[in-house]
């Protein structure tokens, strides 16, 4: 604002400030959650568009098999016909390892036991993991992992031995 100088009128005071008011565009302070939409909007392609590097820089292995993942996921969501579709949440992936992954044989048992098991499970895209991995998922996870580690432990001839 204005000061207001001694010896102008209020009327030419105002006249002034208002004009200058005019000249000067005023710039309200914004606040984080007011930032425009235009500008979200360009910083959400620009994710997308980093996210979308990353995916086409990986291994060719890599995309085939995280392909059969997502889809396994993708069929197991709509077969059980959640509201948000196929949108993968903590909870949904928590609750589809633990039902659907969690007790399956490893790969190492697969290949003794069928021939050719591997060329099978790449032409098949068997097999599931997905993201996101939320504090459940990751707890699940060591969890099945110190049981296996466990359990190979107490069934080891080595483990029996430093027991003696």
């Amino acid at each position: 604002m204005m000061k207001k100088k001694s010896g102008i009128s209020i009327r030419a005071y105002a006249a002034a400030a208002s004009a200058t008011a005019r000249r000067e565009p005023q710039n309200p302070v914004r606040r984080p959650q007011q930032i425009d939409s235009a500008l979200q909007v360009l910083m959400e392609e620009r994710e997308r568009a980093t996210l979308q590097k990353a995916i086409d820089s990986r291994p060719i292995n890599t995309k085939r098999k995280y392909e059969g993942y997502q889809k396994e996921f993708v069929e197991w969501s709509q077969l059980m016909g959640f509201g948000d579709g196929v949108t993968a949440t903590g909870s949904k992936l928590h609750l589809f390892l633990d039902t659907q992954v969690v007790g399956r044989e490893s790969k190492k048992k697969k290949k003794g036991k069928v021939i050719g098991g591997i060329n099978g499970q790449v032409a098949n895209k068997m097999n599931a993991n997905d993201h996101p991995r939320t504090y459940k998922v990751k707890q699940l996870l060591s969890t099945v992992q110190a049981e296996t580690t466990a359990t190979r432990k107490k069934t080891t001839p080595i483990a029996a031995w430093d027991r003696c």
